[in-house]
């Protein structure tokens, strides 16, 4: 099977050698992908005996792993872990009950910072603009599951985060009202509207979506596409009870962003392939390029304050310095033809 009938739907690359990523083929089938050499050649390692539906990497040997799992003539919903790199999986049988969760249909969002616990939410599409979503929460190797079924949103969810047991964010794509935001600090039993988050006078009508929240040594960061393509970010610097607007605002439809740390982060303005680098826990923005490869790019992985890693649907790109240079990877998929 030739790359071009595959696209990327996620990159993560954890040192200069090691990191993951995510496929889809043509006929929607799905794969999760392990590099050794720098993404120059790539191995598909998908659990056995599974369908694939979103990869979650930790580090540069574990990661998790949602699809459905085949038992007898079933398919059962399944959260899968590895800790060496892909080559041996352990899954665990989601609780389910209803019959739209265990399809490849379904809609998943997951969160986790560690191999301990991981957070997963299950949607469908019941209406225009109105979805069902069940929360699952898996902690100590599947020994306790906490299951919250149809919780109280009904729009569009785009990411879940959780800076602890008890406190996470529902970032949501939605038509604006009050909030693209809703907060938990009951371990999701409820979920609330965030009423105070800024926003920017004049734009605060039409289809908002905030990007999943992104939470580095006590920095939350919730980037946010307001209408009329401004995108913007939006920090916490207390658990998300207060809030402070980004100074800095770019004009359009398409941005990847990533965080190294809470000095250290990185926006591609990914309709022109301009590079801010973002220091000061936020309060600054460097332009510090133009490239027109990271054009249409979607995904961002910086793994330390000079290395980062950017792909779009085809192509991979990778700078040493800070983001100022970019270079395209040339790479292959091995084998890739006996898991079509």
């Amino acid at each position: 099977m030739e790359n071009n009938d595959i696209q990327f739907t996620s990159l993560q690359m954890r040192t200069d050698k090691y990191g993951w990523a995510s496929i889809q083929y043509t006929n929607k089938k799905q794969a999760i992908l392990y590099t050794r050499n720098g993404g120059v050649e790539w191995d598909v390692v998908n659990p056995l005996n599974s369908i694939v539906l979103f990869g979650y990497p930790i580090n540069a040997r574990s990661s998790w792993a949602y699809g459905l799992t085949k038992k007898n003539d079933d398919l059962l919903p399944a959260i899968f872990y590895t800790v060496n790199r892909g080559e041996r999986w352990s899954e665990f049988i989601l609780p389910v009950e209803e019959d739209w969760e265990k399809s490849t249909d379904v809609q998943v969002q997951l969160h986790a910072t560690n191999m301990d616990s991981i957070w997963i939410v299950l949607s469908r599409k019941l209406a225009l603009n109105k979805f069902e979503h069940n929360l699952y929460y898996l902690k100590m190797k599947g020994k306790v599951w906490k299951v919250i079924k149809n919780i109280s949103i009904s729009d569009s969810i785009s990411g879940i985060t959780f800076i602890n047991d008890l406190i996470g964010f529902i970032s949501l794509q939605k038509h604006y009202e009050t909030s693209t935001v809703f907060k938990t600090i009951n371990g999701g039993e409820s979920w609330h509207p965030i009423k105070d988050i800024p926003s920017l006078e004049g734009i605060n009508n039409g289809t908002a979506m905030a990007y999943k929240a992104i939470y580095k040594n006590n920095l939350l960061v919730i980037p946010t596409k307001k209408n009329d393509n401004v995108f913007l970010m939006n920090y916490s610097f207390d658990k998300g009870n207060s809030w402070h607007i980004s100074n800095k605002t770019i004009n359009t439809s398409k941005v990847a962003v990533s965080f190294f740390s809470s000095y250290y982060g990185w926006v591609i303005n990914s309709e022109n392939g301009s590079v801010y680098q973002i220091i000061k826990k936020g309060a600054k923005w460097i332009k510090v390029s133009s490239n027109p490869l990271l054009k249409n790019v979607f995904c961002l992985h910086f793994f330390n304050r000079r290395k980062g890693w950017a792909c779009n649907k085809k192509e991979i790109f990778t700078t040493k310095d800070r983001g100022i240079t970019w270079k395209k990877v040339v790479y292959k998929i091995n084998n890739i033809d006996k898991f079509i």
